[in-house]
Parts: structure tokens; sequence; C-alpha cells
């Protein structure tokens, strides 16, 4: 199992007549290219590929893991607006394939140790049972924060070097989320599992922008 993103294109043509079409040119789609977001104008739409891996080092456990990767980028956005996270395919599983799940997760009870998964971490708990384990999470982060040198999406708890993501920046985003943010920044996207190396599958999702879009 690959722990790479995989980003494909979509989009959609604009007219080339500004005069006769200005409302069309209002509306530019950008697309994220070999796992860099999409810096996007008015709007934009992309479909990513989210692995297992992707836990970003959050939440903490009784068993040391080798196989954790950073949160996916997923988009980045120019200021206000609204992103919009879908669930589109596939499942991804824990514990060598015995809790599979799509991008809303599962209920996990596993007594073994004591543990907490990222957005347990997130919220300050700490249990040895979850009840939306490897689902899909994300961190919106400003673009002050992204543009430090040394930033990297892991857990900025447990760096010894660089700039990270609080445990505290976590939301589960799930099958479908409006994510309504106030300024430009970069939008990442993980599972919530805080041990990764018996994980496999992964999730395909699509992520859209819409410069000061309401919620619905």
């Amino acid at each position: 199992m690959t722990s790479a993103s995989q980003i494909r294109k979509s989009g959609c043509g604009l007219a080339a007549n500004a005069q006769t079409y200005p409302m069309a040119l209002a509306m530019v789609f950008l697309l994220a290219v070999g796992g860099v977001p999409a810096a996007v104008g008015q709007a934009s739409r992309a479909t990513l590929t989210i692995s297992s891996f992707a836990s970003g080092n959050f939440g903490a456990g009784y068993a040391h893991q080798t196989m954790q990767t950073p949160l996916v980028r997923a988009i980045t956005v120019p200021g206000p607006g609204t992103i919009t996270v879908t669930y589109v395919s596939g499942s991804w599983c824990a514990h060598d394939g015995t809790d599979c799940s799509g991008a809303n997760g599962t209920a996990i009870n596993d007594p073994s140790g004591v543990w907490y998964d990222p957005l347990q971490e997130a919220s300050g708990v700490a249990v040895s049972a979850s009840q939306n384990a490897i689902a899909l999470m994300g961190a919106f982060v400003p673009q002050l924060l992204t543009q430090q040198a040394g930033f990297v999406a892991m857990d900025g708890t447990k760096l010894t070097s660089g700039v990270g993501i609080m445990p505290n920046q976590l939301f589960f985003v799930g099958a479908i989320n409006y994510i309504p943010v106030s300024g430009p920044g970069t939008l990442y996207l993980g599972i919530n599992d805080w041990y990764v190396d018996d994980n496999s599958g992964a999730l395909t999702v699509t992520v859209s922008y819409l410069r000061g879009r309401q919620l619905p």
C-alpha cells in the first residue's frame, strides 16, 4: 500500500471572449497536480486519494509505529469562503483488516492498552474506545503558518524541529462537510487513527471551494 496521495485533474473550459461572457470568466477552476493543492481564485474543484497512513502522527497509544505520513494537502484558498469535502468512494481498514469503514469511521473498543485517536487528542480525551475511529479528519491551517520555514503537516507537539499542526486544529470531516474559512490557508485531510502500521486502503474525495459562499 503506497502512502502517496494521488490527485486527478477536473475542471471546465472558459469562454475566451470577456465582453460576451463576463460571468463565465468570473469562475476559474485551477487543479492540483502531483500532491500539490490547487491555488484558487473564486472557485476550484479537485479529486484526491487519501491514504490510510496519513495520520500526521496525531494521537497516541501503547505501540511504536513507523508508517505514519503527513496529512494530505487538499486545497489552498486565497481568502474567506466555504470549502466542501465530499466522500466519493473507497474504504480503509485498521487492525489488519478487522475494522473497516468509509469516511464516517466506525466504533472501536480496544482495551488492550490506554490510547487516544487524533480527534480525541484534539479534545484532550484519553480512553481506549472511539466512536469515529478511522474517520476522515481535517485541519485548516492559516497561510501565515504554512509559509513558516520547516512547516510540516504533522503533530506539532511531537516534532523535534520545524513547525507543525496543533491537535486542537483537527476536526471531523466525514462523508460530507462544509467548512467555512475566514482567510487564506490550506486544508489538510487524513485518517483519524493513532496507529497506522496495520492499516490498508484509501478514500477518494472531492474538495471544492467557493469564495464568499454561505453554509447551506
